[in-house]
């Protein structure tokens, strides 16, 4: 039975063959009612939290529960992406990131965020030639912005580079 926001579960034990009858009431907090009640973007918070906090371990278990519920979110993509490249797995980033831009239909803004990911990405694996192409489609995208302001930076320190 649900009472002022509790789940409250009754169990009864009978004691031997005697009609004595012992009632026991455990009481659970409502966040763990129903777990299938938190929505994919409740998920995807958590993983976000989880990532600035450097629990990449947790990340991708949140981000698997986001995904179960939705497939299509390019958030969802993105930090995945964004979390392998942190693993140092770059090929697997690039994946994800692709994945991202492919099903974000969004405003530029959030297509440049994503191709300063796959810039930063291709940085860390140093393939600084995609680096550079991919930092300047978030110029392309997002001109003015603080996003493609730090791009032309990362652009003006690998010309230095390569």
């Amino acid at each position: 039975m649900i009472r002022n926001g509790l789940f409250i579960f009754i169990m009864t034990l009978f004691l031997g063959c005697s009609s004595n009858v012992e009632t026991i009431k455990l009481e659970f907090l409502p966040s763990y009612q129903k777990i299938s009640e938190i929505s994919p973007e409740s998920y995807l918070q958590i993983a976000k939290e989880q990532f600035n906090n450097k629990q990449y371990d947790s990340v991708l278990v949140y981000c698997h529960k986001s995904y179960a519920q939705d497939s299509q979110n390019w958030e969802l993509f993105y930090l995945y992406g964004l979390t392998a490249t942190a693993l140092s797995e770059f090929h697997v980033a690039e994946n994800y990131l692709y994945k991202a831009l492919k099903i974000c239909n969004s405003e530029s803004t959030n297509r440049a965020k994503i191709y300063f990911a796959l810039g930063e990405n291709n940085d860390k694996d140093r393939n600084f030639r995609s680096a550079k192409q991919n930092f300047m489609m978030v110029i392309q995208l997002d001109s003015g912005s603080q996003l493609a302001q730090r791009a032309s930076q990362k652009i003006q320190f690998l010309s230095q580079i390569n």
